[in-house]
């Protein structure tokens, strides 16, 4: 039976999840991707276990999220309560990293005005959730993966802290359609027009966890959903008044404790993956 893990999160002050395409500034992505939801829920298990932050193959080094990758059958991230506000700020950084070797010896071109992308959340409130395989309790118990949900302490950049407000895992059945406030894959919601597309990693692809692979990794569509957007703001749920996006009746999706609704399953498609065991 398959595995669910889910928190309600309070953010501190917002988050900055930017788009890893985008080699300097860029904007960020409204909520924490699919692949950051994995990294959240492994970094508690990679504590408990003693395992390391990178994972070493031949083909290269890995984040040890990736040690979750086959087992997924969905994630996501729903804006519960309060409003998101997308901003870029301009910062003078180092870019000396990112220069050709023979301009290093230029001091004028050490630092660089970068436009970085940031969301303002204020004390926003976020459901999180994954699903994994039964398969997953090979590598971690049950316990083992509520824990790590208790012990998230940000979703995305180390500054984008949140609190745990509630948490937990449980064996969870597949269901079909029915309505969510997560995130959805494009290919699952009855309107594609009733929120806004964003591209994430696929998180069942290993690629997604490695710095030089990232541009070869599969890419999976969603539909975030929103109330509305008042002055660049986008509302997030308010009282009765909750908007949810519609889940195609046959596509797969699992009940989530909370109010975020049902967790679409990922789309069926092929990816590529190293097996670690």
């Amino acid at each position: 039976m398959p595995v669910a893990v889910w928190a309600t999160v309070t953010m501190s002050w917002g988050a900055s999840n930017r788009n890893p395409l985008v080699s300097a500034g860029g904007p960020s992505y409204l909520l924490p991707p699919s692949s950051t939801i994995i990294g959240a829920i492994a970094r508690g298990i990679a504590k408990l276990k003693g395992w390391g932050e990178l994972t070493r193959l031949d083909k290269g080094a890995y984040s040890t999220a990736f040690r979750l990758a086959k087992h997924i059958l969905a994630a996501g991230a729903g804006l519960l309560e309060g409003s998101l506000a997308p901003v870029n700020l301009t910062n003078r950084y180092l870019a000396i990293p990112y220069l050709r070797p023979e301009n290093r010896k230029n001091r004028a071109l050490w630092f660089g005005a970068q436009a970085m992308g940031y969301v303002f959340a204020g004390d926003a409130r976020l459901c999180i959730a994954a699903v994994f395989n039964d398969e997953v309790t090979s590598i971690t118990s049950l316990r083992e993966l509520e824990l790590s949900a208790a012990s998230i302490l940000s979703l995305g950049s180390k500054e984008s802290l949140v609190s745990v407000e509630s948490y937990g895992a449980m064996d969870v059945s597949e269901a079909s359609g029915g309505t969510t406030g997560y995130y959805a894959p494009i290919e699952s919601v009855a309107d594609a027009e009733r929120g806004i597309v964003e591209v994430y990693w696929d998180p069942r692809d290993y690629r997604a966890y490695t710095r030089t692979g990232r541009l070869a990794s599969s890419r999976l569509t969603v539909i975030v959903p929103v109330r509305h957007v008042v002055n660049g703001a986008i509302i997030g749920h308010e009282g009765e008044d909750e908007f949810f996006l519609e889940i195609k009746d046959d596509y797969p999706s699992y009940k989530i404790p909370g109010h975020c609704g049902n967790l679409p399953a990922l789309p069926s498609t092929s990816h590529s993956g190293v097996i670690v065991q």
